[in-house]
């Protein structure tokens, strides 16, 4: 196998991988990006980490990692565990980086930004410096970071095929319906949660967490599921996964464990089977 010196070298002399006249990024240096935004233009970033063995042509899955409340892109990539069982399964990790360490995600208590454009853009720009594949693009993030995945869900839709949040749903008022479309989601919650509960809680005097379980009902509709029962209960990992699998379009699945707050051990790869089950049955 060529060395990654050498392998790196003939990238750059053939063209190979990301694309020329880029500003050079990834997990140390933010890629800069700017996007319309309802004041005229805005701008932002994000980080990048590519897979150790690429060969700089393959096209890669992709992954865009929302982080939570009071994170920073910078700080999701150096989480080397999460990013590491991403990147080790031939995944690019995109850490997007909120605005003030908060994302303005719908219902949100901060609108600081339009982050519905900046998601576009970022997606936009990662499809320029890379070749993606189209079949597994996915948002995932825990918290704040999971409320802004199923915000992206529901307002951006594609490219992204997958969405996998954690511990974060639909914040009142929550949306009727999604303008972007059917959608394949896996949600994984802690039934002990107290920062987000299921159930949703007010934030101050002004603003709600949903609950998960009526945010779910919404995309049942929209993906025209059959009614909450009529679903498969498995159990996979630590969680107990209710799954929608006669929808006529999308894919949803609810998984839940006891635990709280946090991220499940074995998240990342009950998640990439999930992903590889999905992609695989939506060519056949």
């Amino acid at each position: 196998m060529r060395s990654l010196v050498a392998g790196s070298l003939l990238i750059v002399l053939l063209g190979l991988g990301p694309a020329f006249g880029q500003p050079a990024c990834g997990s140390d240096q933010p890629c800069p990006i700017s996007f319309p935004d309802d004041d005229g233009v805005d701008t932002g970033q994000y980080y990048v980490e590519e897979p150790p063995e690429w060969d700089g042509e393959t096209p890669l899955p992709v992954i865009v990692w929302f982080h939570g409340y009071q994170g920073s892109g910078r700080a999701a990539v150096s989480n080397r565990g999460l990013v590491g069982a991403w990147t080790g399964a031939g995944y690019l990790f995109v850490a997007g980086d909120g605005h003030e360490n908060t994302w303005a995600h719908q219902g949100s208590p901060s609108q600081a930004r339009d982050d519905t454009a900046y998601v576009r853009a970022v997606i936009e720009d990662v499809q320029d410096r890379y070749p993606t594949d189209p079949e597994r693009i996915v948002a995932a993030g825990f918290s704040q970071g999971g409320s802004m995945v199923w915000s992206v869900a529901c307002f951006v839709g594609a490219p992204f095929t997958h969405y996998a949040p954690i511990s974060g749903a639909f914040w009142e008022p929550m949306p009727a319906t999604c303008e972007a479309g059917p959608v394949t989601m896996r949600h994984t919650h802690g039934t002990s949660d107290r920062v987000v509960p299921m159930a949703g809680r007010p934030i101050g005097d002004r603003w709600r967490q949903a609950d998960v379980l009526a945010g779910l009902d919404v995309l049942r509709a929209l993906d025209a599921c059959p009614t909450m029962a009529d679903r498969d209960d498995l159990t996979v990992g630590s969680s107990t996964c209710q799954v929608w699998s006669s929808c006529t379009d999308g894919a949803l699945q609810l998984c839940l464990n006891d635990g709280g707050h946090g991220v499940p051990s074995g998240w990342s790869a009950t998640t990439q089977t999930w992903i590889e089950a999905t992609a695989e049955s939506a060519t056949h």
